[in-house]
């Protein structure tokens, strides 16, 4: 059988054209060095899976008989040791199909190389403290995975997830998950050189009349739509502006003598994730905004980050209306300098309430703002996610 065949059963659209040829070459697991001897030295050393060592070594064994998900992880250890963070966070990733080798599956690639990453992680200055920090990813994945399925495993989700710190590109500092990530394309920042005041720059979008973006279910040639451009005049910065969280039609001339771009497309920001549990106080927020920069200069010297960024719908400025000023919530989105983009709206159903049932008037009412998140949602609104920059001081 052809690995192309083994796609098509695992309903894996695409993958890597040089993952046949590593299949028609394949000689076993232990070529990655993956082994149950290699998962028991892990355990042993690290508490790598900790009370899920059993469930892991069960997943494992399980792939032998399962021919189509242990091919699958052959090809992905062997991408995940030859290719980089951005191409491992591409590859597809089958869905289980509830035994364990299908709830374990996507985790046997990200342990291909954990000594490596672990020593990538002392090379960059952490503690030892912090890389046990990073460790627990595995762990957490495994942990969170369970909590939404009932099984010990790791979801395409998770796989994602603890890819970034296995290949030490993600470290938890205070309250925040810090990422080193790009700034998404045809975003851009400018700042007042006067003020230090802060606008998004936003090119190649396409909007509503009302100033919201149009999202993938919607229609693209709904009359009023118009697409966003932004544009540089030896004088001028030509910008749509952004009033009351809203995108306007209208382009409008920022003088070159009055701002300046200080974020651009490409550029490197720390992406930041909001851990379950996280207590954002203003002190709290403050001291891992603070501490987050400084690891930058130490650990990450040849990357410049530039800020941060954060894509949530915590960011949602509606939040501010539904939650006291004085609210963790809008604490740390009014740090952020913020835009509309595509929906998202299911973000909140996996943090605020348990899950999204079919019928929303069965949502739960157990805390102030699921009450009022449900009435939103029951009223004909939604939750968005937006995004947002914060400007490091140089």
């Amino acid at each position: 059988m052809s690995f192309s065949n083994i796609a098509k059963k695992l309903a894996l659209n695409q993958y890597p054209q040089e993952w046949d040829n590593w299949y028609d070459n394949t000689k076993s697991h232990e070529d990655t060095g993956l082994s149950l001897s290699a998962l028991q030295d892990l355990q042993n050393r690290y508490s790598l899976f900790g009370t899920y060592y059993q469930d892991v070594v069960a997943g494992f064994e399980d792939l032998r008989r399962d021919a189509l998900r242990s091919a699958w992880v052959y090809v992905a250890c062997k991408h995940y040791m030859e290719h980089d963070m951005e191409s491992c966070s591409k590859i597809p990733v089958p869905i289980t199909d509830g035994t364990p080798a299908g709830d374990m599956a996507a985790l046997f690639p990200l342990i291909v190389s954990v000594e490596d990453n672990i020593q990538s992680y002392y090379r960059r200055g952490f503690s030892d403290v912090e890389v046990n920090t990073y460790l627990d990813a595995y762990r957490g994945s495994i942990r969170a995975t369970c909590s939404q399925t009932g099984r010990p495993g790791i979801n395409p989700l998770y796989y994602r997830w603890t890819l970034y710190f296995a290949k030490a590109q993600m470290f938890p500092v205070g309250c925040f998950n810090f990422q080193i990530a790009r700034v998404p394309n045809n975003v851009s920042v400018l700042q007042n050189v006067d003020t230090g005041k802060l606008i998004i720059a936003l090119d190649q979008f396409l909007f509503h009349a009302n100033g919201m973006p149009v999202d993938t279910n919607e229609d693209p040639n709904e009359p009023g739509n118009y697409n966003l451009r932004f544009d540089e005049t030896d004088e001028d910065f030509l910008v749509h502006p952004i009033i009351d969280y809203r995108v306007q039609q209208e382009r409008v001339a920022y003088s070159k003598k009055l701002w300046k771009k200080v974020i651009a497309p490409g550029d490197v920001v720390y992406s930041v994730h909001i851990p379950r549990g996280a207590v954002l106080t203003s002190e709290n927020i403050e001291q891992s905004y603070i501490l987050a920069q400084e690891i930058a200069w130490r650990a990450y010297p040849e990357y410049k980050i530039k800020g941060l960024y954060c894509s949530s719908w915590l960011l949602d400025p509606q939040l501010q209306q539904m939650l006291s000023e004085g609210s963790r919530i809008n604490t740390f989105a009014t740090g952020f300098t913020r835009y509309p983009v595509k929906s998202g709206t299911n973000q909140v159903f996996s943090t605020v309430f348990p899950n999204k049932p079919q019928d929303l008037s069965n949502l739960p009412e157990e805390t102030s703002l699921q009450r009022k998140i449900k009435a939103l949602y029951l009223s004909g609104g939604s939750i968005r996610c937006y995004d947002g920059f914060i400007l490091y001081k140089s």
